[in-house]
């Protein structure tokens, strides 16, 4: 018991703490414990140091496992928690005790525990909608509500355009720190970054509350951090939010950034949010003409409410989901990995710890049930979005089953990969397991070679299913410093005769539907395809036969020759091909369009990633090249326009990511790609059941046959 209870007190700020908990839980009763969940959780709770506890983290690992997992009521999870909180050495302030409110908030029970702390020395401040004194003292956080809407009041815009009026006030310790405006320190400077970087520098904002009028943002132009990251990056606990952005491309993605960084959001009291939304009348008016839409209704204070919460699937989906967004919790277990795990015997991931790393799209949360028939569950499991492609309704489903899911906002996400292994590391260790690897991008085994070494015994291996990924590996391979052995997907034969044509024609689909979304069509124009590959090839092939004049350069010669036969024009020279072209569609999977190349660009010519990576184009020389605040967007966020020291415009479909996960763009039918999902299962499966040498391994034939064989029958 002694080693549990140690891993417990030293992971309690840590988000593994409830699963941890929950594993030590499974592990007594195996050994014959007979005392109940309730009992149990209070023995845990009598171990726990009373000093140096992130009491919100705490408080929000024990909610999930009492309630979630082990099946323990409100009412005694409610006195259990505000009793140990009141035991602490320091015991949470005002402002923490609003956040450990707003958890209960999702349940409809935040009466019941603001009743119960109206009993306990905690509940001092959660009744400051009422407009409370404290210790004769009116209420910090009301006045700091009431100062950000008469600071926004000063707001004056930059230009002819109408923007919104937006105030900000910083709360730390019942003090008001600093009050800022947008425009104050410099023309459309954002509020949040004067209060957080010009007022508040050199401040500890550790544990501050940000009060702000507007939403704050996640997206900004050419080299600017959105507000909702420099907000986390604060060290700020808490945002209250005075309106939701009407834009419905923005509208609640700020609240869900927040929240998935820790940072607890509430919304002003609905008086405070009337005098917002009167303020900003004429700005909620022009959003709605160029939207389409009832701002005023869309805004109503029952909307915000709901994009506050944003803990459930419904709602996430509406402020960012794609098709793949319905009812995941009701779509169907994808056939042939049900077929799979279900003619296997034994649950072989069982005893291993596995790391995801995917594109957390539908087909992704449908394949669940089957890792779970084979052994995966919220304790052995960490997964980890890639940014750019992650759908949220599908973080919903994986949180709501209680995994432990990384999705982080930014890319490159270097420091995520990192997390997730050190977090696996750390919970092999604890469960004397190995760790089995499922990636997409080839992120995870270069890092874990770079940085991990002395714990590489502790990793039984990897599948990789991109080319990419695998070329990543294969260095390490050819330098003789391949520490583990690599399951390579990605040059399947049937991986590449059948996924590389639905791909090509996805990429076509969706790269046609973002230009018209721009009022530009294809036909007719002359285009480049960069790498003649299998899904260069598709995308040629298929843009040729929507008549463009299609030209193709590779640096293989033998592969420019079957583009010729294939009938397009081809180029033997990049500098020479990429010059009066409409678009420019990169399919290598490495960058190839460095400044040299974007000198010579004409204006205003499209560039169009057809690969799973955001690749193709050097974006620091790009930035580099690109004149101060020289960065827009068309069409609603569609593409990025780059304006160029030259002078000419080079404008990034998709902002330069891959147009396949880009947005609200439909990829491959999950059934008829379902079957890259069976090669992935049967990799990770080779890898549990055998001892493979470092170094890549083709899946067996066997293994791709039988895939094949289903495919073709589900397909028929």
């Amino acid at each position: 018991m002694q080693n549990w209870v140690a891993y417990i007190k030293e992971y309690v700020n840590s988000d593994l703490w409830g699963f941890i908990l929950l594993d030590y839980y499974h592990h007594t009763k195996s050994e014959g414990c007979k005392g109940s969940p309730s009992q149990f959780i209070d023995e845990m709770l009598r171990e726990l140091p009373k000093e140096d506890i992130d009491a919100v983290a705490f408080h929000n690992s024990l909610l999930g496992v009492c309630v979630h997992l082990l099946g323990i009521d409100f009412s005694d999870t409610m006195d259990k928690s505000i009793a140990f909180l009141k035991s602490l050495t320091n015991p949470p302030g005002d402002d923490q005790v609003r956040s450990i409110i707003s958890q209960y908030e999702i349940y409809g029970k935040q009466e019941v525990f603001r009743e119960r702390l109206a009993t306990s020395d905690l509940g001092i401040m959660e009744m400051r909608a009422k407009h409370k004194k404290v210790k004769g003292k009116e209420d910090p956080i009301l006045t700091g509500i009431r100062q950000a809407i008469e600071v926004a009041k000063k707001c004056e815009p930059e230009d002819e355009r109408t923007h919104p009026k937006v105030g900000t006030v910083i709360v730390k310790n019942n003090q008001i720190v600093c009050s800022a405006y947008r425009g104050e320190m410099k023309p459309g400077e954002h509020a949040e970054y004067a209060a957080l970087k010009r007022k508040s520098e050199g401040i500890d904002l550790a544990g501050a509350t940000l009060i702000t009028t507007l939403e704050p943002c996640t997206a900004r132009k050419h080299k600017k951090k959105p507000c909702a990251l420099h907000v986390v990056e604060s060290g700020v606990n808490k945002v209250i939010i005075g309106m939701i952005d009407p834009n419905p491309g923005i509208r609640g993605k700020g609240v869900i950034f927040l929240q998935q960084h820790k940072v607890a959001v509430e919304l002003f009291p609905s008086e405070y949010q009337e005098e917002v939304l009167a303020l900003n009348s004429e700005f909620w008016s022009e959003e709605g003409k160029k939207y389409g839409i009832d701002v005023m209704h869309e805004v109503s204070l029952e909307k915000n409410r709901a994009v506050a919460i944003a803990s459930t699937v419904e709602i996430r989906q509406e402020v960012g989901s794609s098709k793949e967004g319905t009812d995941i919790a009701e779509m169907r277990e994808l056939p042939l990995l049900s077929y799979l795990t279900k003619i296997r015997s034994g649950r072989p991931l069982e005893n291993y710890v596995v790391i995801f790393l995917q594109h957390l799209l539908g087909d992704f949360a449908r394949s669940i049930p089957s890792f779970e028939r084979a052994g995966i569950s919220p304790e052995n499991a960490l997964i980890l979005g890639i940014p750019y492609s992650t759908k949220p309704s599908v973080v919903s489903y994986l949180r709501e089953k209680r995994y432990p899911v990384l999705s982080p906002y930014n890319y490159p996400f270097i420091e995520d990969v990192n997390k997730i292994i050190k977090d696996s590391i750390g919970k092999a260790k604890r469960k004397g397991q190995k760790i089995l690897i499922v990636e997409d991008g080839g992120y995870i085994v270069p890092l874990l070679h770079e940085r991990y070494l002395d714990d590489i015994d502790w990793f039984k291996g990897a599948v990789e299913q991109t080319a990419n990924g695998i070329w990543r590996d294969r260095e390490l391979e050819l330098k003789r410093s391949l520490k583990i052995p690599v399951m390579n997907v990605a040059e399947c034969p049937l991986k590449q005769l059948i996924e590389s044509p639905l791909v090509g024609e996805a990429v076509v689909r969706n790269m046609t539907n973002l230009f018209a979304k721009m009022g530009k069509g294809i036909g007719g124009k002359e285009v480049l395809i960069v790498g003649y590959g299998n899904i260069g090839k598709q995308v040629a092939d298929s843009l040729k036969s929507n008549k463009a004049i299609t030209y193709v350069y590779d640096f293989d010669k033998t592969k420019l020759l079957q583009a010729k036969n294939d009938g397009h024009i081809i180029r033997e020279a990049l500098a020479e091909a990429v010059k009066n072209k409409f678009a420019i569609i990169g399919g290598t999977g490495r960058e190839v369009i460095d400044k040299d190349i974007i000198l010579l660009l004409d204006h205003n010519t499209y560039l169009v990633n057809a690969t799973s990576k955001r690749a193709e184009i050097n974006f620091n020389e790009l930035d580099a090249l690109t004149i101060t605040d020289g960065v827009s967007e068309i069409s609603g966020g569609v593409a990025q326009v780059h304006k160029l020291i030259n002078e000419n415009n080079v404008i990034l479909v998709a902002k330069g990511f891959p147009v396949n996960f880009y947005g609200e763009a439909e990829s491959i039918p999950d059934e008829d790609i379902q079957f890259v999902a069976g090669l992935l299962l049967k990799g990770v499966f080779e890898l549990a059941d055998n001892e493979f040498e470092p170094g890549i391994h083709d899946i067996p034939e066997e293994a791709r046959q039988e895939i094949a064989r289903l495919q073709l029958k589900l397909r028929a």
